[in-house]
């Protein structure tokens, strides 16, 4: 059986332990004390199905940490604790900052595992249904890929090296889903399928070209949207 990864973050180490108590049985735990230490083994242990947060915490709360995770684990599924009089605050986390849930504390073990259960449910669909769409999309791309390497050469090969650049220059920013970028660089010169060969040696050989081929390399864009915004999502 899968036991999915939950990250606890408390900044008060009696709490974090009574959390883990009870959920150790159903998920694989990890605590944080804080949200700087937070985000280290999110980094570190990642990829996490669920990350439940208390709301008060000092140097950044519970709604800050949260978007942050959002920002850089987008497929985290994310919950915050809160006390009586931090409702407010926490219902504006869940509507504006993406939060899955809050549960006020105490919380009854049984909700909380309930819901902590329900989360890691939806971490796993998501996961599917991801997985899908990136095995769709790359078949997608392959297929095009194919075209453009049989119908323009030069463009493929243009592609190509761009995309080669794209991936090292993701990987030394550090930039989550990397594939999207890389994908981005192989379809863009999907549209010289219009265009000939001659024609494309002469721009990228930077050669003076017409006001008719202008207007074809310009185009060359446009052509590769419509080719693309077929593909559902």
């Amino acid at each position: 059986m899968n036991r999915h990864k939950v990250l606890l973050v408390d900044d008060e180490p009696n709490v974090l332990s009574g959390l883990k108590d009870i959920l150790r049985k159903y998920f694989n735990i990890y605590t944080a004390t804080g949200a700087a230490d937070g985000l280290k083994i999110l980094s570190a242990a990642g990829p996490f199905a669920v990350v439940v947060s208390d709301m008060r915490m000092p140097e950044i709360d519970g709604a800050q940490f949260l978007s942050e995770v959002k920002e850089r684990y987008s497929d985290s599924v994310r919950i915050l604790l809160t006390g009586q009089a931090d409702t407010e605050s926490a219902s504006r986390a869940v509507n504006e900052g993406g939060v899955y849930r809050f549960l006020t504390k105490p919380c009854p073990p049984e909700e909380l595992i309930d819901i902590v259960s329900k989360a890691a449910e939806e971490y796993q669909t998501r996961s599917i249904e991801s997985d899908l769409l990136k095995t769709t999309l790359f078949k997608c791309v392959e297929v095009m890929s194919e075209v453009l390497s049989l119908v323009n050469p030069v463009a493929f090969s243009r592609a190509g090296r761009l995309s080669r650049t794209i991936s090292k220059m993701s990987k030394k920013l550090g930039l989550n889903n990397a594939w999207q970028y890389e994908i981005a660089a192989l379809m863009s010169q999907l549209g010289c399928v219009t265009l000939s060969h001659d024609l494309l040696e002469k721009v990228y050989t930077r050669t003076k070209l017409t006001d008719d081929e202008l207007d074809l390399v310009r185009n060359h864009p446009e052509v590769t949207y419509h080719l693309l915004h077929k593909i559902p999502r």
